[in-house]
């Protein structure tokens, strides 16, 4: 039975006799690593694993060995979570300005054809006016020119006064009509083609916000 005890001895202090060699020459290895700024970390962590080994089972000197491992696992462990997250941030801020971008194009995009849109209706209301105002004028110069005659021969201008404005009713009316009929079969027109190049906006856009955030 001593034989055994003995010889189990000598093998325990054989393995720390080999940890303590091993740690001794990791030491020497890390101390050149980091004088040219390099950290290994496999390394580090392989000489805490042998600073156990070395020691005595339960002694103390073990029992600060393994709680020195502990602390350094729990480093770099929030090392790693720290980088995970400061990565995380770096690229949800990344998604948050390409989504920002994307944003603001989709809003110029469509301000675009609602423009071009609006500008399209804008000329139809100018071409009505332009013609509304020079059938106005020339009626306007037709009355005023019989009128002058009328009062000239001291005839009653009354039912020529209320005819010219009947006149003017009609022309407006029929120029109202004009600009309804323009714009409600422009609207017809282009309604699908506007509405497609929505779509197609949107539908673009869309893809890019869901490529945003993934």
């Amino acid at each position: 039975m001593n034989t055994i005890i003995k010889g189990q001895k000598q093998a325990d202090e054989a393995a720390r006799e080999a940890a303590k060699k091993r740690a001794d020459e990791l030491d020497a290895a890390l101390k050149i690593y980091s004088a040219n700024g390099i950290e290994v970390l496999s390394l580090q962590k392989e000489q805490l694993q042998l600073r156990i080994k070395q020691e005595k089972e339960g002694s103390d000197e073990q029992k600060k060995a393994i709680l020195d491992l502990a602390v350094w696992e729990g480093q770099q462990n929030k090392k790693k979570a720290d980088e995970q997250k400061k990565l995380a941030d770096k690229a949800a801020e990344k998604a948050k300005q390409a989504a920002e971008k994307a944003a603001n194009e989709r809003k110029t995009a469509l301000d675009e054809i609602k423009k071009i849109e609006e500008e399209n209706q804008k000329d139809i209301l100018q071409l009505n006016m332009n013609a509304r105002d020079k059938e106005l004028s020339n009626l306007q110069i037709d009355y005023e020119k019989k009128k002058k005659a009328f009062d000239k021969y001291g005839q009653d201008t009354s039912n020529l006064t209320t005819k010219y404005n009947n006149q003017k009713v009609e022309i407006n009316k029929k120029y109202d009509d004009q600009i309804s009929q323009a714009l409600t079969d422009r609207a017809n027109k282009n309604l699908d083609t506007y509405k497609q190049k929505e779509l197609e906006i949107n539908k673009f856009y869309d893809n890019i916000f869901k490529n945003c955030y993934r």
